[in-house]
């Protein structure tokens, strides 16, 4: 019963979220707020759960490794982001 109670505070939060969005447009700012929130919250999740899990149970190299792929591959992306304009011009880049 108790988990029902503490995911209801979240389930009136998105409903009031999505009637506030739907009568007022969010701007530009808050949009990029949000998203850097949701990154944020999910670095936290990353540096408090799953990284000391990884640094006791598995290897730091592979850790090292892949979190530096990671952002290789992210900045890759941001890089052939700007070579392509529009929506059209990502899919004619896919296909």
């Amino acid at each position: 019963m108790a988990a029902l109670k503490f995911s209801l505070i979240p389930m009136i939060a998105i409903m009031i979220g999505a009637l506030v969005a739907g009568w007022r447009t969010p701007g530009d700012k808050l949009v990029s707020a949000m998203q850097h929130l949701a990154a944020g919250v999910v670095f936290a999740a990353a540096a408090t759960e799953i990284l000391p899990l990884v640094k006791h149970g598995g290897s730091p190299t592979a850790t090292l490794i892949g979190g530096a792929l990671g952002v290789a591959v992210m900045l890759g992306l941001k890089a052939a982001e700007s070579r392509f304009k529009g929506p059209v011009a990502l899919l004619a880049a896919i296909g």
